[in-house]
């Protein structure tokens, strides 16, 4: 019998499975609007979705008040929403706070993925303890501003600082056929 069994949601199997390495915590500490978009190369999914769960972790040492979570196709440019992202839920609700050196996988979210656009996660937090990485490869792009953490699920922001090869806090892409 094999230790690991296929996973079969929706109809359709696991068609994306992307861990970014971790580099280590961003203890900041305070509020944050976060986004991180993943290009098409990173993803290299081979066929379209029709259903998503992120995977956020905590930094080793504090909570992770996570106040929404949202995720998107790009826009016309980042770190923007095309207007059709839906939130992230947590055994049903909008809101987590994440145990210190802890993860937590969102609900199994009915999305509409299409390969051949870039994925943006988008997340708010009133006090930023999450861990962050630097992948050597291409495709990840995080942009964040400071007290925007209300704005998580705004298909258009502005004035976002950005941070190109990093991500913060979704350590778990998964999509599903």
């Amino acid at each position: 019998m094999p230790l690991f069994m296929p996973v079969t949601i929706m109809g359709g199997g696991l068609i994306v499975n992307l861990s970014p390495p971790v580099a280590g915590d961003n203890d900041d500490g305070t509020a944050y609007g976060l986004r991180t978009l993943l290009t098409t190369s990173i993803l290299s999914a081979p066929s379209n979705g029709s259903a998503i769960r992120v995977t956020f972790s905590a930094s080793t040492g504090n909570n992770l008040p996570v106040t929404a979570a949202y995720v998107g196709h790009k826009g016309a440019s980042a770190p923007n929403f095309d207007g059709n992202q839906k939130q992230l839920l947590f055994g049903g609700s909008g809101s987590v706070t994440i145990t210190a050196n802890s993860s937590i996988t969102s609900d199994l979210l009915n999305f509409s993925f299409d390969k051949t656009k870039d994925l943006i996660i988008s997340v708010g937090t009133t006090s930023l303890h999450m861990k962050t990485g630097n992948p050597s490869a291409t495709g990840y792009t995080a942009y964040n501003k400071p007290s925007d953490q209300s704005n998580s699920g705004t298909t258009t922001v502005s004035s976002y600082s950005t941070a190109t090869s990093e991500f913060y806090g979704c350590t778990k892409i998964e999509i599903f056929q």
